[in-house]
């Protein structure tokens, strides 16, 4: 049995702890709050809408694939801000010839797609007993995804033939044999962008 100081004591050490039990639960805590970080994500979005755009059975305008694509936006809440675009396209026939697809979003974020070819001479290629004659073309392809967050990055996708040709890839650029007969010859991407060399 405690005497009437230990009494006192142990009152007050309950309501030391009381009041300090109270005053805990009174005071205000930072709550975290998600910031809407708009980074890396939301500018390699940009570049694969814009490459799409691109793609060789791609029917709809970048108009409205700007609609679908803000419309899944808002559905996955992955705050990709509203943004201009230009689109670019430009094409150089000849023995010597380029092209080039571009799409700029507020001149920041860019998705480039260039191709130059050079013409460097004729062969002949034996298929059975048949001799095809080829000109023989040497093509560099290439893409660049601009933003931001990691500058410029080149990137150099494989190339299938659409159409009946020899084609072989040497380090960054491709070797291309065209039938003499075909003035123009259609190759394909692996992300479907068509490329067009017209000799």
């Amino acid at each position: 049995m405690l005497d009437h100081e230990g009494q006192i004591f142990l009152v007050t050490v309950f309501l030391l702890a009381l009041l300090l039990t109270l005053s805990l639960g009174n005071l205000t805590f930072t709550k975290p709050r998600l910031v809407n970080y708009i980074g890396e994500l939301q500018s390699a979005e940009l570049i694969h809408l814009a490459r799409f755009y691109w793609e060789k059975n791609n029917n709809l305008s970048m108009q409205e694939l700007t609609k679908i694509f803000y419309h899944y936006d808002k559905l996955l809440k992955t705050n990709i801000p509203k943004y201009n675009y230009t689109i670019l396209r430009e094409f150089k026939r000849g023995e010597n010839g380029f092209g080039l697809y571009e799409i700029s979003f507020n001149n920041t974020i860019i998705f480039r797609c260039r191709w130059q070819w050079k013409f460097q001479n004729m062969y002949v290629s034996f298929s059975g007993r048949e001799a095809v004659i080829f000109k023989n073309y040497t093509l560099i392809y290439y893409h660049e995804y601009i933003a931001p967050q990691w500058g410029k990055i080149k990137v150099y996708p494989q190339i299938y033939a659409d159409q009946p040709a020899e084609i072989e890839k040497r380090n960054k650029f491709w070797t291309i044999g065209i039938p003499i007969e075909k003035e123009t010859l259609s190759l394909l991407d692996q992300y479907g962008i068509e490329i067009i060399i017209k000799g």
